[in-house]
């Protein structure tokens, strides 16, 4: 249930500079996988790659109170976590060649504590003498800088020697070019998005969609993660929902794992609403070319839960719930596409190793 492919866990030389193979590892999925396995050690040490990693991508104030992760604040005066890591990384093991045991390179070491340290240099620069309120580490980077250069270069023919005349005529061809993009969004309207869903929800059509759902089995991973967005529901819609005092809460393994994979974010759910994740997981699987829109599936959800006497009138449950399930859909079928993709790629190399 993690991020990981073949590429981040074994990269080439090619793939090793791509970040997105390298954030499949370094991820708060692997993390938690790692501590359901017992690997305590792997685990500890990609969280603190990752937070060290969220901390310095900071792109806007309140992250950290919205993503619920301390280490996504902005630097303010006072702020100790720049140090906290650059003493990590001064203090981490380091080697090379066939010495190198667990431990990181040289070249790696110096260049996270020589990173470290001109980010707290920086910092400090700003929130002194330039009387900042806060910084955005993620600022700090020539990432636009070259982007726009590699425009310009590409329209000049890829010519890394540019005159001023070259990057002036660029620049002219680009407005151009946006004013013509522009004219010609106005001039065309998007043709209407057909709709395929199976007509209204009647009442009299409870009793089928109770079957759709009857006829699934979900499996522990599935079950798991049911009690998750259970939780996340029920964190989300604290304020709207009410729950008596004798509603009991889940129990056994589904609850075991919410309290290992939460940070703070969740609440241990109650049955009724699991019992609803769990319905709406197992129609989706079924039949999903039921409800091709939030609307249609939070109908469903709603007759789902009044039919097995769930009792949960907040409309913010249904409509997060929908949304959670059809983006989950839209996922499968890209995993699908991939996997198709792969299996393929993997039979013609078989036949040409033959």
């Amino acid at each position: 249930m993690t991020s990981l492919t073949q590429a981040a866990v074994n990269p080439s030389k090619l793939q090793l500079q791509n970040v997105k193979h390298v954030l499949r590892v370094f991820n708060d999925k692997v993390v938690a996988a790692l501590t359901l396995q017992g690997c305590h050690e792997t685990a500890t040490f990609i969280q603190t790659v990752v937070n060290w990693w969220n901390t310095v991508n900071v792109s806007g104030k309140g992250q950290d109170r919205r993503l619920n992760d301390p280490h996504r604040a902005v630097q303010e005066p006072g702020s100790t976590s720049l140090d906290t890591f650059l003493g990590v990384f001064q203090g981490a093991d380091s080697g090379h060649g066939a010495t190198r045991i667990q431990c990181l390179t040289h070249d790696t070491k110096k260049a996270l504590v020589q990173t470290m340290q001109g980010l707290a240099a920086v910092c400090k620069y700003l929130l002194t003498s330039e009387h900042f309120e806060y910084v955005l580490l993620r600022e700090i980077q020539s990432d636009r800088l070259e982007g726009e250069f590699s425009v310009y270069r590409q329209s000049t023919g890829a010519n890394s020697f540019m005159t001023t005349g070259d990057v002036f005529y660029a620049c002219k061809k680009r407005l151009a070019r946006h004013a013509a993009t522009y004219l010609k969004s106005i001039e065309l309207q998007p043709e209407p998005k057909e709709h395929t869903c199976l007509g209204p929800v009647m009442l009299e059509d409870a009793a089928s969609i109770d079957k759709y759902t009857a006829e699934v089995t979900l499996t522990v991973n599935e079950e798991s993660s049911a009690a998750y967005v259970a939780g996340w529901l029920e964190s989300k819609c604290g304020g709207d929902l009410a729950f008596s005092d004798e509603e009991p809460l889940v129990t056994s393994e589904v609850k075991d794992f919410v309290e290992t994979v939460s940070r703070g974010s969740l609440t241990i759910p109650h049955v009724s609403t699991f019992e609803l994740v769990r319905l709406g997981l197992c129609f989706v699987k079924k039949a999903r070319h039921r409800a091709c829109c939030r609307k249609r599936l939070g109908s469903i959800l709603l007759t789902v839960a009044n039919f097995n006497s769930i009792d949960i009138n907040c409309s913010k449950v249904y409509t997060h719930l929908s949304n959670v399930l059809l983006h989950g859909i839209q996922n499968l079928e890209k995993d699908h596409q991939k996997n198709a993709v792969l299996l393929q790629t993997s039979v013609k190399k078989a036949r040409l190793a033959d």
